[in-house]
């Protein structure tokens, strides 16, 4: 095994036996059995190290020929969800597609995708990086065609993860940063001017500069996580010992 690799592998390792302890430790008052939800929770983290053998054992040029084919069933996906009796709303988003007894987020299997799209290009388009149409236009094109479905679902946060991965993958090839930087300034304009023109979102961004004021309101998450963590100081209360899981988290 690659030297570079086992640190990585340990640190995934700690978070995943870290968060499953938290999960069991915030989750225990929603069941009888505290671990019912660390069960459930098991049977996705085995599937997703089988994932994770096959993907590593795959050859990377293997990603290369099946670029294509990726690519266009990525964006399709983010097409789908927003087709009713195919996507599923949750708080608002057209974020998922029911398949069966689950459903499954679209964006986070095209966010490998796109950075596997983005490399590509970019690597054969070393030797003309420092030109306009093949450092700047034709990958803010690429990023369009994944970030745009992802912003109607809506979803800001990670249209702006994605944007903000490719503006990197960009600047790392080599890509003039003055046109990247006007390109790059537009669409936050744009996004900025989407997020201000919802009072709803203006609300949410207000109480989340000032929750004192909207802590009964907007702010209540923010503001008894807030508390999670004050009463917790740097240790925690204790394994179990949780006061803000009995409901005052709604989205934890």
């Amino acid at each position: 095994m690659h030297r570079t690799v086992t640190p990585l592998i340990t640190v995934v390792l700690l978070l995943v036996a870290l968060g499953m302890l938290v999960l069991m430790s915030a989750s225990s008052e929603r069941s009888v059995d505290a671990s019912y939800f660390v069960q459930r929770q098991l049977i996705w983290l085995l599937l997703s190290v089988v994932a994770a053998i096959l993907t590593a054992r795959l050859d990377y040029r293997f990603y290369e020929k099946a670029l294509i084919p990726l690519a266009l069933a990525s964006i399709i996906l983010l097409i789908l969800v927003r087709i009713p009796g195919i996507g599923k709303m949750v708080n608002g988003s057209w974020r998922w597609i029911q398949v069966g007894p689950m459903t499954i987020q679209p964006s986070e299997f095209a966010k490998p995708v796109f950075i596997i799209v983005m490399a590509w290009w970019l690597s054969r388009s070393l030797r003309r990086i420092d030109e306009i149409r093949y450092g700047v236009a034709i990958p803010f094109v690429l990023l369009s065609c994944f970030a745009l479905p992802i912003l109607v679902e809506p979803d800001y946060g990670t249209t702006i993860l994605i944007s903000a991965v490719g503006i990197c993958l960009m600047l790392i090839a080599g890509a003039r940063v003055g046109p990247l930087s006007a390109v790059a300034g537009v669409g936050l304009f744009g996004v900025a001017g989407l997020i201000f023109q919802n009072p709803e979102r203006v609300g949410r961004i207000m109480a989340f500069l000032d929750p004192q004021t909207h802590e009964q309101g907007k702010a209540w998450q923010l503001a008894n996580s807030l508390r999670a963590f004050a009463s917790g100081e740097m240790f925690g209360v204790g394994f179990g010992n949780s006061f803000q899981k009995y409901h005052y988290l709604p989205e934890a």
